[in-house]
Order: C-alpha cells, then sequence, then structure tokens
C-alpha cells in the first residue's frame, strides 16, 4: 500500500493519518505534476489507535516494511515511530508535520472528469515499456471507440496500443510522473481523463483504494 501511494519512496516524506476509517495518505510530487491519495482499511489493522504519524524518509519505510515478515506491530513512542517483528526491529526519528512538504490536506477536485473506463493495468505498462523504447511521452487518445496509448513524435517512430472502449472522443499527453505511477499498479484500474486535463487513476480492492491523479504536458504555444 505505501509503496503504491508513495511510488515506491520517489515521494520522500508523508504523514500517516490513522483514522476512524483506516490509514490514509495525501501527497504530491516536489513539482506538482501528481498527487496521490490512499486508504488502507481498518480491518487491516489490530489494537487500533487514531493517531497521525509524520514520516520524513518514505523510501526507508517502506525498505524496512518490505524487509519485516509477519504481522508488525507499529507504535509511537516519544518522537520515535517503532515497527517491531519477528526478527526486524525499527526506530525511526518522527519530524515535525509542519516540515513535511509532500504532505497534503485532501486531494485536488477535478470537476470535468466522468466515470471513466476500467481495463487492465497491464495494458499502461506495455505502453510505458513503449514510451521507454521511444524516449517519448505518452498520448492518450480515444477516437471511434478505441482508447490508443501512442508513444514517438510525429514524422519518426510511433508504437500505439489499442483497447476497445466505452468513451467520448479525447486527447492527451503525460510525461515522466505518469511512468511513475504506471510502475506501482496491479490488476484492474479505473481510467479518467479529458483533452488537455489531468488525469486519474484509481485501484481498489477489499483491502485498499488508491488515487492517482497526473497532470497533463502544457501545450506548445
Amino acid at each position: 500500500f505505501l509503496e503504491k501511494v508513495t511510488l515506491k519512496g520517489t515521494i520522500i516524506d508523508s504523514v500517516l493519518k490513522f483514522d476512524a476509517e483506516g490509514l490514509k495518505v495525501t501527497v504530491k510530487d516536489a513539482a506538482n505534476f501528481s498527487a496521490m491519495s490512499g486508504l488502507l482499511k481498518k480491518e487491516n489493522f489490530t489494537d487500533y489507535q487514531i493517531v497521525n504519524v509524520p514520516v520524513k524518509n518514505n523510501k526507508l519505510l517502506v525498505e524496512v516494511l518490505r524487509s519485516m515478515n509477519g504481522d508488525v506491530t507499529l507504535e509511537v513512542v516519544g518522537n520515535a515511530f517503532k515497527l517491531s517483528a519477528e526478527k526486524t526491529d525499527a526506530e525511526l526519528i518522527i519530524p515535525s508535520e509542519e516540515f513535511v512538504e509532500s504532505n497534503l490536506n485532501e486531494m485536488p477536485k477535478l470537476d470535468k472528469l466522468g466515470v471513466g473506463f476500467e481495463f487492465n493495468s497491464d495494458i499502461l505498462k506495455d505502453a510505458k515499456k513503449n514510451s521507454s523504447l521511444l524516449k517519448s511521452g505518452i498520448k492518450l487518445e480515444v477516437n471511434g471507440g478505441f482508447l490508443k496509448l501512442a508513444s514517438g513524435e510525429e514524422g519518426f517512430d510511433k508504437l500505439i496500443i489499442k483497447e476497445k472502449v466505452d468513451c467520448k472522443d479525447m486527447f492527451s499527453t503525460y510525461n515522466a510522473m505518469f511512468g511513475e505511477v504506471v510502475d506501482c499498479l496491479t490488476g484492474n484500474v479505473n481510467v479518467s481523463f479529458e483533452s488537455e486535463y489531468p488525469m486519474q487513476i484509481t485501484e481498489k480492492t477489499l483491502e485498499y483504494i488508491v488515487k492517482w491523479i497526473i497532470a497533463p504536458v502544457a501545450k506548445q504555444e
């Protein structure tokens, strides 16, 4: 869950907000190109307490949790966030919440977006591979009932992936943050976007919900 919402620790810091619904994290990248929000439902925890835990190094936290097996005990003791598993303990110093630069109180509102369409995230992963091969951004276009994910520039090599969707015609181009998000996706996702407008990707399971917003590439005058 934390790998997804922090883009595998690419988002440097965060505030873990344990509230009545579960663990919530809402953050943005340093350049304000993307925002992420996730809820890990309360049912995933035992002996649950409501508390905010600022984290100064998401990458370290993700690596620590990955190294732990079985149940993990989380607790705040003084200015330390303590994590304990059967064979591993960790103690991470908690920064002041006011110095957590990536934290957001809420996600940006995208009033123009519709319900979107759902498909397997492998399609997006394949599009990202094409983008890496051609060292280009990814243009998303819906035309004639098909979603087309195109890599490459006009007049040069192009690679296009197509998927049938029930959606109106539209287009937009997205940059490197799109690839960072795609690397964190698994299974089916819902994608919603408008022409030259931010995209929202939603991944939902019984355990968690994660949403990513990605800004489009600015149109050149």
